[in-house]
């Protein structure tokens, strides 16, 4: 490693990695610093391009986002599909139906069949997260590498495949908080470049355009801070192009006050600070991609009425969906909640989400 100064207000570091010994010296003299070009991400605009998609998926994009005047809600539920009547209990006890369902997946996985099938059935439309992770030498892995190198084109023509065969409208969430450090494809762990997300996830779009897939609604959800907080890191520098995203998602939670250093946050504490700064680089319909409020540090039946109350504020959001779940104290040897972000356990928060998704029928 090597830093040097360009100017009073910039300097420069160099990263190299070698099996065999590096002679610094001899390489710098190689280095060329070229002037900068163009404008910086964080003063443009970005605007969505028209797609082709099929007409269920164009019905349902028009439907729930380009025309959609008030906010839709989905859900996360984790006993679905495999326990479906437990949504249904939910869904009954709200007095809501949820036209949206989130499901995870990553490149360890095949697609999800019974579960995606499901959903079509009961005429709900799958958020689905994929991640460019696998289980190599026991150890889960990104692969992004792998997959710009073509190692992975199978499992994405047979993903496409599937996608085709499926003919309904899928909100397809790729590797989403890519600018947090807690997943593995982030650039903070993968070669601190950017760049390579930006290649892959043009890589996998391009290879499912190829395969004439028409009924996946691309969504870039980053997290709502960037962590670690440096300027490589910088969300706008996952931004793979306006040609490559359909929908800006957003992702805040109020994770309560459980761990030291956690606060309590109102739903306008937790996105204020960054909707306001996506609607000003972005023309794109909006979603919360998944949210909810803990238990820990205040009272959640009161933050679920002041987000139904605010929510409508912000306009440009088309769909939230809740996070029905929770989050467990990995130092504990006994099975400890640490974040209880469920929906479905107090009945006095039962109670305020029910009223509150009376207004948003």
């Amino acid at each position: 490693m090597i830093t040097f100064s360009r100017s009073y207000k910039e300097l420069i570091t160099v990263f190299m990695k070698s099996s065999k010994p590096l002679y610094i010296e001899q390489i710098m003299p190689s280095f060329k610093l070229i002037s900068k070009t163009g404008a910086m991400k964080a003063d443009r605009v970005f605007e969505p391009v028209p797609k082709q998609f099929d007409e269920q998926t164009l019905s349902f994009y028009n439907k729930y986002f380009a025309e959609n005047e008030k906010v839709d809600f989905g859900i996360f539920e984790p006993t679905y599909p495999h326990y479906s009547y437990r949504l249904k209990q939910i869904e009954t006890m709200l007095d809501y139906e949820f036209p949206v369902v989130l499901l995870y997946n990553s490149f360890q996985l095949p697609y999800k069949t019974e579960a995606m099938n499901l959903a079509k059935e009961q005429g709900k439309v799958v958020e689905y997260g994929l991640y460019t992770v696998d289980m190599v030498d026991g150890k889960e892995k990104d692969v992004t590498l792998e997959i710009l190198r073509g190692e992975y084109d199978e499992y994405l023509e047979q993903l496409a495949e599937s996608f085709n065969e499926y003919d309904y409208p899928v909100l397809f969430r790729l590797n989403n908080e890519m600018n947090g450090e807690w997943v593995w494809y982030s650039a903070h762990l993968v070669g601190k470049d950017t760049d390579l997300f930006i290649e892959c996830w043009r890589y996998i779009y391009d290879k499912f355009k190829e395969m004439g897939v028409d009924n996946l609604i691309f969504v870039w959800n980053p997290n709502e801070k960037s962590f670690p907080n440096y300027a490589y890191n910088h969300y706008l520098n996952y931004y793979p192009g306006n040609e490559y995203v359909d929908i800006v998602g957003l992702t805040a939670y109020n994770t309560g006050n459980y761990y030291p250093g956690e606060i309590w946050r109102s739903f306008a504490e937790a996105y204020d600070h960054f909707y306001y700064d996506y609607v000003r680089h972005f023309k794109h319909p909006m979603m919360i991609t998944e949210f909810s409020g803990a238990s820990a540090g205040g009272d959640k039946s009161m933050w679920f009425d002041d987000m139904f109350n605010r929510i409508s504020q912000y306009d440009r959001i088309k769909l939230a969906v809740l996070w029905n779940g929770q989050d467990y104290d990995m130092s504990k040897q006994e099975k400890t909640v640490s974040r209880n972000y469920r929906l479905d356990l107090e009945p006095e928060v039962i109670e305020a989400i029910k009223r509150g998704l009376q207004n948003y029928k």
